[in-house]
């Protein structure tokens, strides 16, 4: 599993070396430059970059046409199209709207799988792996709180996140498509510990490509450390985005590199 952490601008040099590729929100492209020039210069060096569309900080996806502008400007190893969140119609349709733009400037596109329901979610998913313009598939961490158990009164919205998105993913594991089944990336991360499970479970190896989060950076900016084995008991609700500008001269280098340790720990099932 490939991890990406985002991070404040300060940052990110210092977290690109710690991770596997480079994952870019647009709608920073506008107000900061720098932010811009760094992942065009990641791709210069050979990096892997993920393009997002911003839906989770803005609550809708990017401008459309200021977004196919910075699609063609940096031209991103692959990029989010933009979804509807929790809309299954609407996403599928919009993700289909957007193949001739991809296949006319061959572009590599992620496809997010929305829903209400988990049916709706695996419908959605089972759609996308039928879409040549399509090569892989995302899964928010938010999107999956439909689980619902007898112990749903006693648990938090971060650990019927984390059940929810690990319940969905069993059922894809499980699934026997008609069609041959797409690599999925994870989108963002309620608690750390949930990626323990996929990491322990090596079958989930052949479906989970890639991870991004700035969960490890975002709790060692308030100075949260990870539990070794029970990651974390609950989220700071704290965007990245909102803290783009943070100095890293403030950080505990010693507490971030913990956090990232255990991350990817917990992704290699240790």
């Amino acid at each position: 599993m490939k991890i990406a952490h985002e991070s404040p601008i300060s940052l990110m040099p210092y977290i690109q070396c710690k991770t596997d590729y480079d994952y870019a929100l647009v709608h920073l492209f506008e107000t900061h430059p720098e932010y811009y020039q760094f992942f065009e210069e990641s791709l210069k060096k050979g990096r892997e970059v993920i393009l997002d569309n911003s839906v989770f900080e803005l609550g809708k996806s990017y401008n459309e046409e200021s977004y196919r502008k910075w699609i063609l400007t940096l031209r991103p190893t692959y990029f989010i199209i933009p979804d509807v969140l929790n809309n299954c119609i609407r996403t599928l349709e919009n993700i289909q709207l957007w193949s001739y733009f991809c296949k006319q400037h061959k572009l590599k596109a992620i496809g997010v799988i929305q829903g209400k329901t988990k049916s709706e979610m695996l419908y959605c998913y089972s759609e996308l792996c039928k879409m040549d313009h399509i090569v892989k598939i995302g899964i928010s961490c938010d999107s999956a709180s439909f689980h619902q158990s007898i112990f749903d009164r006693f648990l938090s919205k971060e650990y019927r996140d984390m059940f929810g998105r690990q319940s969905l993913l069993k059922a894809l594991r499980d699934w026997e498509l008609p069609i041959k089944k797409k690599k999925i990336h994870l989108l963002g991360c309620s608690l750390p510990q949930e990626f323990a499970f996929y990491g322990k479970n090596k079958d989930f190896n052949e479906l989970i490509d890639s991870v991004d989060t700035s969960n490890p950076v975002i709790h060692a900016i308030k100075n949260i450390r990870y539990d070794t084995k029970k990651g974390l008991c609950k989220k700071e609700s704290i965007k990245c985005a909102d803290l783009i500008d943070y100095d890293s001269e403030k950080i505990d280098f010693g507490l971030l590199d913990w956090n990232l340790e255990h991350f990817k720990n917990f992704c290699n099932g240790k």
